[in-house]
């Protein structure tokens, strides 16, 4: 019997949250990389991971609310995803496998690979099994200021995207940082695709999930600034952070937090009236 979008959905998620407690609640450093590969960098930079699953996962969960028994809606949500596994299909390629010359430990390499392949095509099968929804206006026709935070927020991705993977040193957030250690940068790299990968959801609430969708995600994101920047300040997630940066971030966070409490208080006015 073919699964219906909404499942597909669900067994997706179940997949994506298995990762995300594993990364967060192991030492996924050692698992990917081998005992001994694991130094300080590298598990710095999976603790960094661990944090992007609030951009990365939980807006999928979103979108999947958002598009409730809705399977032409669902099948868009299922495209984005698919965009997300193409990101982290390309970066377990461009890992490599310890026997080629890689940074992978060889099973995990494979294991990985695999599942990301089994994701494709369970997302695809769903996608092909009927139309998606079309976008209803331009992306960027700013016709409420819920679509007016998240372009903030879409910016402010695309601005810690490029300063984290080519403009800035990653001194500029980890003073000391070895860029020798291939296992630590390919870390960073993990990180800085899950920011892209953030951005797609953006972009997926602004073009096709409507009111709804764009207050859903900018609720949730509200609540992720507060968590972003406990963890940044208060645990060992930012505990090679300076200043500097810490303030800029926390600046950011402020200017786009403002954003998203008066698009929500617009959007709870225009609901009452």
């Amino acid at each position: 019997m073919e699964m219906t979008p909404k499942t597909t959905a669900y067994i997706l998620s179940c997949m994506l949250l298995y990762y995300s407690v594993s990364v967060t609640f192991t030492n996924f450093a050692a698992k990917n990389y081998g005992e001994g590969n694991d130094s300080y960098d590298a598990r710095k930079a999976y603790q960094w991971c661990a944090m992007s699953f609030g951009w990365t996962m939980v807006p999928f969960f979103c979108a999947i609310k958002s598009a409730g028994d809705d399977d032409s809606k669902m099948r868009r949500v299922l495209t984005f995803f698919a965009y997300g596994i193409c990101v982290n299909i390309g970066s377990m390629n461009h890992a490599g496998p310890q026997h080629l010359g890689g940074v992978f430990v060889d099973s995990e390499h494979k294991i990985n690979t695999i599942v990301q392949m089994v994701m494709m095509y369970l997302a695809g099968m769903a996608i092909s099994s009927g139309p998606s929804v079309h976008a209803t206006e331009p992306l960027f026709q700013m016709s409420s200021p819920l679509k007016i935070a998240l372009a903030l927020h879409l910016l402010a991705m695309h601005f810690w995207y490029l300063d984290i993977g080519t403009l800035s040193s990653y001194d500029k957030y980890h003073p000391g940082f070895d860029a020798s250690d291939s296992f630590a940068y390919d870390g960073i790299r993990w990180f800085s695709a899950s920011v892209g990968i953030g951005a797609f959801w953006i972009i997926h609430a602004m073009a096709y999930g409507g009111a709804a969708g764009q207050k859903l995600l900018c609720q949730w994101t509200l609540v992720n600034h507060f968590l972003n920047e406990y963890l940044i300040r208060f645990t060992a997630v930012g505990d090679k952070m300076p200043a500097s940066a810490m303030n800029e971030g926390l600046m950011m966070r402020l200017v786009m937090g403002g954003s998203l409490v008066w698009a929500l208080f617009d959007a709870d006015k225009q609901k009452v009236a």
